[in-house]
């Protein structure tokens, strides 16, 4: 350790850390009377270094002109901010707030600030893929042995769930470092052999992960997610951005008038209380209109952090009762979480994101992998997106330090003054 510390920095080894171990959120403890994880500790190792090694080398004024900070993400917090207090369960949104909010964009803004150098970036990329890689591992392990499961009812329907309480988190995590992941083979430097056998070979680890939990969802992601490389392949590189934006189009006039229309496709006749149908894409039609009456009714504000739960499960559920933490939707849990204006920061994150990828086009860490980044970048996003349709991709510890390691890394990927 001593070593990685003189090598590297202890702020770089403690990021690593973080990005590698970020599904252990589940490792709960108390430190005195407050509640904790092993995420959130080496998320406060990680900035605590940061701090330090900044005050140390320029004083306080260090801390001025901290690289990443920008007008959506601080409407993002501020809009979370709002929310805790509109909620219901101030409490349990205060907690939302800090583990989904503060510390991921903290770690965003660790990334923005000391990624310097191609070793630097490859080596974040690199701690991300391997943290989807020990979590796949114990996937396949558990789907192929039925050993080492964490989660009774998940093992009984024979779903891989790794350190999960859910089979559908495994997708949601791992479903973007596949891409990623393909996206850096190149940065392999064409070694031949057993290297690139082993790393290839990991990519196939991660997808079979994501089959054996057996998700819907997951599966449609990774194949709408393959279309945008084979789009490449077939499309004049110009045109990508273009059909994307217009399939894109087409969804959001889809999306609106499913929303006003949703009741035309819920059961009338159904008891909420008894599910007769094991059909999951029916229980998420009931709980995407009774999200719809409560944003009619609470268009702005929302039902606030931590709120959507208490909300929907008193008065809002129709055709089933399922007191669900969220709408099972990306636009509606944030809409529902974060009301109007973090709607409007989150599409506006997003927009951000899918412009550093244009950019990025234009500059490459190593000279064969200028294309295929990019790529691997939109993918992600497009799979996360897709997913994201019928899932919770952002509202879990470590999903929201993904997305913005992610967001991080691409923002990065562009800088024109790197070292070598």
């Amino acid at each position: 350790m001593a070593k990685l510390l003189n090598c590297y920095g202890a702020t770089k080894v403690f990021l690593f850390l973080t990005t590698l171990l970020a599904p252990l959120y589940v490792v709960r403890f108390h430190i005195g009377p407050y509640p904790s994880t092993l995420l959130e500790v080496l998320v406060g190792l990680t900035v605590g270094a940061w701090l330090g090694e900044k005050i140390r080398e320029k004083g306080i004024k260090g801390l001025k002109g901290v690289k990443g900070i920008n007008v959506p993400t601080v409407l993002l917090l501020a809009a979370a901010a709002i929310s805790v207090i509109v909620s219901p369960d101030r409490r349990g949104a205060l907690g939302i707030f800090k583990a989904y909010f503060v510390e991921p964009i903290l770690i965003y803004l660790v990334i923005k600030d000391i990624v310097k150098s191609k070793r630097d970036w490859w080596l974040f990329l690199g701690a991300l893929g391997l943290s989807g890689l020990w979590v796949a591992l114990l996937a396949v392990f558990q789907g192929l042995t039925g050993w080492l499961t964490i989660t009774p009812h998940e093992a009984t329907l024979g779903r891989a769930h790794a350190v999960y309480d859910t089979a559908n988190a495994v997708g949601l995590y791992l479903g973007p470092i596949v891409f990623l992941s393909l996206g850096g083979l190149r940065g392999i430097k064409r070694i031949k052999g057993i290297k690139e056998v082993a790393a290839v070979g990991g990519v196939g680890l991660l997808v079979l992960a994501i089959l054996l939990s057996k998700s819907t969802g997951a599966a449609v992601g990774l194949a709408a997610a393959a279309l945008v490389p084979i789009a490449y392949c077939l499309l004049p590189r110009k045109w990508v951005m273009g059909v994307i934006g217009v399939i894109g189009g087409i969804g959001v006039i889809a999306g609106t008038w499913f929303f006003f229309n949703i009741s035309k496709f819920t059961p009338r006749d159904a008891d909420p209380y008894v599910r007769k149908s094991a059909d999951t894409l029916q229980f998420r039609v009931c709980l995407w209109e009774g999200t719809r009456n409560l944003l009619l009714d609470h268009p702005v504000f929302g039902a606030g952090l931590s709120g959507f739960k208490e909300l929907y499960a008193q008065r809002y559920f129709t055709c089933d009762a399922e007191p669900l933490e969220y709408p099972h939707n990306w636009m509606l849990n944030i809409w529902a979480e974060l009301g109007a204006l973090g709607l409007v920061a989150f599409l506006w994150i997003l927009w951000r994101y899918f412009k550093s990828v244009k950019d990025a086009s234009a500059y490459s860490l190593v000279p064969s992998a200028s294309c295929l980044l990019p790529i691997a970048f939109l993918a992600a996003m497009v799979y996360w997106l897709v997913h994201g349709l019928a899932d919770v991709p952002y509202f879990k510890n470590d999903l929201a330090l993904e997305f913005w390691v992610v967001v991080g890394l691409l923002e990065t990927l562009q800088l024109k003054d790197y070292k070598s």
